[in-house]
């Protein structure tokens, strides 16, 4: 009969080189996925904020009394563009499919009608309101996507649990082949 353990043992040494391998193709992959992640939270978080300091400054900027439009405008271009600019981003970043991101486009899209040429409602606590829902909004967002990145990607979770069973299983089998040659073994002291 053929001893075919060296065979055996070469292909169980392959495979799980091979296994070792995809593993940390997978790992390494997900990483940069949340890393790719984390960086997205942190320029969202950094556009809300834009975007929300600069409502304060255009609006305190609007109530100083200026003399004409043209005044006014001089005095919160910068302010206007740089919000303009960050609710854009805020907007492209977020999927309005998602409903916590549809709220935050939506409080954003009410913020912006506040600013323009044509509408005076009762602006500071319309503002005021909206600013504190659009913070609120964005913590929520925020918290999901952290909470996310800490969990780990789904296919690096996949990965993880897999292995742990794999590694296991691998162990269990080996020790349940190694037990009769251990007794046989012992049983040739006797």
């Amino acid at each position: 009969m053929a001893d075919y353990s060296g065979a055996v043992a070469t292909i169980i040494g392959a495979s799980i080189a091979a296994g070792i391998a995809f593993l940390g193709l997978v790992v390494s992959k997900e990483q940069k996925t949340s890393e790719f992640r984390q960086a997205w939270i942190d320029a969202l978080r950094d556009d809300l904020a834009t975007y929300l300091s600069r409502i304060n400054s255009t609006y305190d900027a609007a109530q100083a009394g200026f003399k004409n439009r043209s005044e006014l405008w001089k005095a919160v271009r910068e302010d206007m563009t740089k919000m303009t600019d960050a609710s854009s981003r805020v907007r492209l970043r977020l999927n309005s499919g998602e409903k916590p991101s549809a709220a935050i486009i939506e409080t954003i899209k009410r913020i912006d009608e506040l600013f323009h040429p044509e509408t005076n409602p009762e602006k500071p606590q319309q503002i005021d309101d909206l600013q504190i829902r659009l913070v609120s909004q964005g913590r929520i967002v925020l918290k999901e996507e952290w909470e996310r990145v800490k969990r780990g990607e789904r296919v690096y979770v996949l990965a993880k649990w897999t292995s742990l069973v794999v590694v296991v299983l691998t162990t269990s089998a080996l020790i349940c082949m190694a037990i009769p040659a251990i007794r046989a073994k012992l049983g040739s002291f006797h």
